[in-house]
Protein backbone atom coordinates (compact mmCIF):
# COMPACT_ATOMS: atom_id res chain seq x y z
CA UNK A 1 0.00 0.00 0.00
CA UNK A 2 3.47 2.45 0.36
CA UNK A 3 4.23 1.76 -2.67
CA UNK A 4 1.26 2.59 -4.26
CA UNK A 5 0.62 5.89 -2.34
CA UNK A 6 4.25 7.19 -3.62
CA UNK A 7 2.85 6.66 -6.54
CA UNK A 8 0.66 8.62 -6.92
CA UNK A 9 1.69 11.36 -4.54
CA UNK A 10 4.66 11.59 -7.20
CA UNK A 11 2.37 11.94 -9.96
CA UNK A 12 0.44 14.36 -8.03
CA UNK A 13 3.53 16.76 -7.82
CA UNK A 14 4.15 16.14 -11.50
CA UNK A 15 0.64 16.76 -12.72
CA UNK A 16 0.64 19.88 -10.24
CA UNK A 17 5.14 21.20 -11.61
CA UNK A 18 3.05 20.94 -15.11
CA UNK A 19 -0.09 22.68 -15.11
CA UNK A 20 2.25 25.99 -13.25
CA UNK A 21 4.69 25.56 -16.18
CA UNK A 22 2.25 25.31 -18.95
CA UNK A 23 0.27 28.03 -17.90
CA UNK A 24 3.93 30.06 -17.82
CA UNK A 25 4.82 28.85 -21.60
CA UNK A 26 1.37 29.60 -22.66
CA UNK A 27 0.76 32.71 -20.70
CA UNK A 28 1.88 35.22 -23.91
CA UNK A 29 -0.41 33.35 -25.68
CA UNK A 30 -3.17 34.61 -23.28
CA UNK A 31 -4.14 30.82 -22.67
CA UNK A 32 -3.69 28.78 -19.55
CA UNK A 33 -2.88 24.82 -19.76
CA UNK A 34 -6.86 23.86 -19.29
CA UNK A 35 -7.70 26.22 -21.88
CA UNK A 36 -4.51 24.88 -24.25
CA UNK A 37 -5.71 21.20 -24.00
CA UNK A 38 -9.71 22.20 -24.67
CA UNK A 39 -8.50 24.45 -27.73
CA UNK A 40 -6.00 21.56 -29.06
CA UNK A 41 -9.26 19.30 -28.85
CA UNK A 42 -11.41 21.15 -30.46
CA UNK A 43 -8.64 21.69 -33.12
CA UNK A 44 -7.43 18.10 -33.19
CA UNK A 45 -11.15 16.93 -33.58
CA UNK A 46 -12.52 19.54 -36.05
CA UNK A 47 -16.39 19.35 -34.98
CA UNK A 48 -16.88 18.08 -31.87
CA UNK A 49 -19.95 18.84 -29.88
CA UNK A 50 -19.01 20.22 -26.23
CA UNK A 51 -21.12 17.25 -23.72
CA UNK A 52 -18.12 14.90 -25.34
CA UNK A 53 -15.23 16.95 -24.67
CA UNK A 54 -16.10 16.53 -20.28
CA UNK A 55 -15.66 13.03 -20.92
CA UNK A 56 -12.54 12.98 -22.76
CA UNK A 57 -10.82 15.98 -20.73
CA UNK A 58 -12.20 14.77 -17.84
CA UNK A 59 -12.89 18.47 -16.69
CA UNK A 60 -16.34 19.35 -14.75
CA UNK A 61 -19.27 20.74 -17.09
CA UNK A 62 -19.30 23.86 -15.35
CA UNK A 63 -15.56 24.63 -15.92
CA UNK A 64 -15.62 23.68 -19.57
CA UNK A 65 -18.46 26.28 -20.00
CA UNK A 66 -16.28 28.79 -18.86
CA UNK A 67 -13.52 27.78 -21.17
CA UNK A 68 -15.96 27.57 -24.36
CA UNK A 69 -16.95 31.10 -23.60
CA UNK A 70 -13.42 32.50 -23.25
CA UNK A 71 -12.00 30.63 -26.43
CA UNK A 72 -15.51 32.18 -27.91
CA UNK A 73 -15.30 35.20 -27.01
CA UNK A 74 -11.34 35.49 -28.10
CA UNK A 75 -12.64 34.42 -31.59
CA UNK A 76 -10.84 30.92 -31.19
CA UNK A 77 -13.62 28.62 -31.67
CA UNK A 78 -17.29 28.51 -33.50
CA UNK A 79 -20.16 28.01 -31.40
CA UNK A 80 -22.93 26.49 -33.44
CA UNK A 81 -26.20 25.77 -31.48
CA UNK A 82 -27.92 22.37 -32.99
CA UNK A 83 -31.37 23.32 -34.07
CA UNK A 84 -32.95 20.01 -33.00
CA UNK A 85 -31.64 20.21 -29.50
CA UNK A 86 -30.53 23.50 -28.66
CA UNK A 87 -28.68 22.03 -25.83
CA UNK A 88 -26.01 20.76 -27.90
CA UNK A 89 -23.37 23.24 -29.27
CA UNK A 90 -21.21 22.10 -31.56
CA UNK A 91 -17.41 23.48 -31.39
CA UNK A 92 -15.16 24.00 -34.47
CA UNK A 93 -11.96 25.96 -34.16
CA UNK A 94 -11.56 29.35 -36.29
CA UNK A 95 -7.96 29.93 -38.60
CA UNK A 96 -7.26 31.74 -35.69
CA UNK A 97 -7.54 29.57 -32.59
CA UNK A 98 -5.67 26.94 -35.31
CA UNK A 99 -2.87 29.35 -35.55
CA UNK A 100 -2.67 29.62 -31.83
CA UNK A 101 -3.33 26.06 -31.14
CA UNK A 102 0.31 25.09 -33.70
CA UNK A 103 2.17 27.86 -31.85
CA UNK A 104 1.80 26.93 -28.79
CA UNK A 105 2.68 23.33 -29.60
CA UNK A 106 5.89 24.76 -30.89
CA UNK A 107 6.19 25.94 -27.55
CA UNK A 108 5.05 23.51 -25.19
CA UNK A 109 7.14 20.90 -27.34
CA UNK A 110 10.34 22.92 -27.42
CA UNK A 111 9.80 22.78 -23.67
CA UNK A 112 9.03 18.94 -23.49
CA UNK A 113 11.81 18.09 -25.46
CA UNK A 114 14.49 20.51 -23.33
CA UNK A 115 12.73 18.69 -19.75
CA UNK A 116 13.10 15.17 -21.28
CA UNK A 117 16.32 15.33 -22.43
CA UNK A 118 18.20 13.52 -20.02
CA UNK A 119 16.08 10.15 -20.24
CA UNK A 120 17.26 7.83 -22.46
CA UNK A 121 14.68 6.87 -25.90
CA UNK A 122 14.12 3.36 -23.49
CA UNK A 123 13.08 5.27 -20.21
CA UNK A 124 10.59 7.63 -22.39
CA UNK A 125 9.32 4.57 -23.86
CA UNK A 126 8.88 2.77 -20.70
CA UNK A 127 7.37 5.88 -19.25
CA UNK A 128 4.86 6.02 -21.96
CA UNK A 129 3.94 2.45 -21.76
CA UNK A 130 3.69 2.92 -17.57
CA UNK A 131 1.30 6.32 -18.08
CA UNK A 132 -1.05 4.75 -20.58
CA UNK A 133 -1.52 1.85 -19.09
CA UNK A 134 -2.71 3.95 -15.92
CA UNK A 135 -4.51 6.23 -18.08
CA UNK A 136 -6.78 3.19 -18.66
CA UNK A 137 -8.30 3.46 -15.38
CA UNK A 138 -9.09 7.10 -15.76
CA UNK A 139 -11.70 6.57 -18.59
Amino acid sequence: MEKENHIVRELLQIGVFLQKMGNKLLEGAGLNQQQFVTLNEIVTQRQVYQKELVGKLLVEKSNLSKIIKKLHHAKLITVKISAEDRRAALLEPTPMGENLCINCLDILSSWNEKWLKDLSSEDKEQSLEILRKLGKFTR
